[in-house]
This record gives C-alpha cells, sequence and structure tokens, in this order.
C-alpha cells in the first residue's frame, strides 16, 4: 500500500511498460480505498457511457482503445478526489506526511538536475518516465519526475500549496513564497508554472500585492535588460508589441492551451451534448474550425501536422476536455457531483473557500484550462487539503 500511495504522486512513472503520460495509479489507488460507491457516482458512470454511445452515433465509428484510455482519463482524477475525502484519518494522516517529504525531496532534485550533478543517471530517468531527463532541458527547464516541465512545475506548485498552508510557520511563508517564486523562474523555465505561482501569491497576499504591484513592474523591466530566461524574454516580447500582436504572441507561444480553450467554448455552444467520449481526434477538428481563426499560422498546428500529418489535439484542461466532449450539460453535472461529494465530506463548503480562497481560485483555473486531463496530483492534493481544513475547522 505504501507504494500504491507514493505512486499517486508520480503519475508519469511507468517503467517502460506503458508510452501513456499519465498511469492510472489513482485509478488503482481508488480501487483499494473506495470502500462504497454512492448513487451519485453511478450516475455520473452513467453520464460518461451515455456520451460514449451518443459519440458513436454522431461519428458512425468507435476506436476502443481512445475511447478506453479518454475514459480513463476522466475517472482517475475523479475517482482519487472522491476516495482520499472518505479516507480514515490514519490514511489522511500517511498521506500528509507524504505530501511533505515529498515537497523536500523534488525541491532537491531540481536543483541537482539543474546543475547537471546527476546527468550520469539520465538512463534511469529515461527507463522509469517517458521523455524525461537526469538534467536540464536547456531552456525548458527540468522534469523532475514528470514528462515535461510545465506539468512537473504544476504538481510541484500544490505540493507548495499544501505545505505552505499546514507545515510551513505563518511568520515564514513571505520567504518561502519568494523562494518558490524565484524557483519556478530559474528551474522550470515555464510560463505556465510562473503565472499560476503567481496568481496564488497574488491572492494569498492581496493587500502586499496591490502595495508591491509598481516595484514588481520595474523589477521585471530590469530582469528584462539584465537576464536571459524563457519567460523573461516572453514578458519582454509581449511588453513591446502592440497589443493584437501580444495576444497573438501569447497564443503562438502556449501552444495549443490558449486556442484549444476557446475552440472547446464556441464547440460546445454548437454541440450542447459534445462531440462524445473519446472522439477528441475527430471533435477537436471540427472545434478548431469553428474558431474562425488562422490556426495553422500558430507554430504547434505546423509541428503536429509536419510530425503526425493529423490536427487533431487534447485540450488543455480537465474541465475543458469535459466541456468537449459532453457539453455544457456533462460539465454541469459532474461539477454538482463534485461540489455534493465536497459537501459531504467537509461540511460547509462556502466557508473553507471564503478562508483558503487564493487555493481554490487556483484549483479551480487548474482543472479548467491548465492541467492535463487525467493528471491526478492537483486533484490529491485538494482533496488532503479540503479534508485538513476540515479537522482543522472541527479541533
Amino acid at each position: 500500500m505504501y507504494f500504491l500511495r507514493l505512486l499517486i504522486f508520480f503519475p508519469s512513472i511507468t517503467f517502460g511498460l506503458s508510452t501513456t503520460e499519465v498511469f492510472p495509479y489513482a485509478g488503482l489507488y481508488s480501487a483499494v480505498t473506495l470502500k462504497r460507491l454512492r448513487l451519485g457516482l453511478f450516475l455520473i458512470l452513467g453520464l460518461l457511457f451515455v456520451s460514449i454511445l451518443y459519440g458513436t452515433y454522431r461519428h458512425n465509428s468507435f476506436e476502443f482503445i481512445e475511447v478506453f484510455r479518454s475514459l480513463l482519463a476522466y475517472l482517475n482524477p475523479l475517482l482519487v478526489f472522491i476516495a482520499i475525502l472518505r479516507v480514515s484519518r490514519r490514511e489522511l494522516w500517511l498521506l500528509h506526511k507524504m505530501t511533505i517529504s515529498l515537497l523536500y525531496f523534488l525541491f532537491i532534485l531540481g536543483l541537482l538536475q539543474l546543475s547537471g550533478l546527476i546527468s550520469i543517471l539520465d538512463g534511469i530517468f529515461s527507463a522509469l518516465v517517458p521523455r524525461s531527463s537526469a538534467e536540464g532541458m536547456g531552456f525548458r527547464g527540468v522534469t523532475l519526475l514528470s514528462t515535461e516541465p510545465a506539468r512537473a512545475g504544476i504538481e510541484l506548485a500544490f505540493l507548495y500549496f499544501y505545505a505552505r498552508r499546514f507545515y510551513i510557520p505563518y511568520n515564514k511563508r513571505l520567504m518561502y513564497d519568494l523562494i518558490a517564486l524565484a524557483y519556478s523562474l530559474l528551474v522550470f523555465k515555464s510560463a505556465t508554472v510562473f503565472f499560476l505561482l503567481m496568481s496564488f501569491l497574488s491572492i494569498a497576499h492581496f493587500r502586499i500585492a496591490l502595495i508591491t504591484f509598481p516595484i514588481l513592474i520595474i523589477l521585471i523591466g530590469l530582469a528584462i535588460n539584465f537576464f536571459d530566461n524563457r519567460i523573461i524574454q516572453l514578458l519582454n516580447d509581449i511588453w513591446q508589441l502592440p497589443i493584437d500582436e501580444s495576444l497573438w504572441l501569447i497564443m503562438n507561444t502556449s501552444g495549443n492551451r490558449v486556442i484549444s480553450i476557446y475552440a472547446a467554448v464556441v464547440y460546445a455552444m454548437h454541440n450542447f451534448f459534445g462531440g462524445g467520449i473519446g472522439f477528441w481526434k475527430i471533435s477537436s477538428v471540427e472545434a478548431i474550425e469553428l474558431t474562425n481563426i488562422d490556426y495553422m499560422s500558430l507554430n504547434y498546428f505546423k509541428l503536429i501536422l509536419a510530425e503526425t500529418g493529423s490536427l487533431s489535439y487534447r485540450c488543455s484542461g480537465y474541465l475543458t476536455n469535459l466541456l468537449m466532449d459532453t457539453g455544457f450539460g456533462g460539465i454541469a453535472s459532474v461539477l454538482i457531483y463534485l461540489l455534493s461529494e465536497i459537501r459531504k465530506s467537509t461540511g460547509s463548503l462556502w466557508n473553507l473557500i471564503r478562508k483558503e480562497p487564493a487555493f481554490f481560485v487556483i484549483f479551480l483555473l487548474n482543472i479548467s484550462i491548465v492541467g492535463s486531463v487525467g493528471a491526478p496530483v492537483p486533484w490529491v492534493i485538494a482533496a488532503i487539503y479540503l479534508r485538513a481544513l476540515a479537522f482543522e475547522a472541527k479541533s
């Protein structure tokens, strides 16, 4: 059980047995710990299967592997979130200790990868995680034990959010926040990670943020002139270009993130029930056509067309993918179910959110438009966070 508990924090570790970027350890953990299935979960499972049938009818095709993988991608984080909301106090305490330990382990690992001191272990890292490396990936930063710097950075950021609230002393949080921000810039070099962390800290230190915002602008201006960093260069380009060109630059440098979010919303507006789970290869192309954007001028689509001969893509964010696959009805059903499970496990959801607005805003942002559809770590941390808050409120 210890190793299964550990592996839910490392979904990218496949030991070379699978080409998938997210292995369903979280689903296996849920199968072991989830003792009872409530009616709400059966209804959600029914909704997902109806979506598969609808997609089969709508597209007049059925690709079993893609349907199965898409279904697992939705269930993997959802089930582990529900399972942790219901686990025993002892199991929750073990998850708490593991979260804190992994934060320090990954923090040190990132520094070692950046320095190149463990480059000799590159073969081991590649065997454990596809596309991983034991050293920094140049301008892209380090991967830790994940497939890419952005995913690694998001996972570490959520570990930090938890430790910041339940482990780090209150009077030392500002110092640790500055260290975390510098770490994201220097080690991950990911704009996604930096802005996610920056948004969290801006909400957590709202009054300080208002006062220090002019100083931050000055510091960014100085950094643009004196530092060579991927994020700094992006800020420099955005700063100097007209607003329409800046927006296009953001869309172009974000891969498919920005345009996929917009495409999913437009697609759902035209298809209330979405395109069906497992049919994203068809739905994504239909969605991008509906945007009326010259998507072939974007670097991402030029690259995937050259490499794969196809324009199909996965959206950015769990809820955005769900929106494209099941439409507004599906996304509303899942959100209502999640809120009902949270209320059953923690009591007053509103009081919890009111006390911790930074974490809940960033978690919602991550599952909506940032994280990968099957990545469970933010969901795992959110469930532990909620349970810890509930116990704190009762004590």
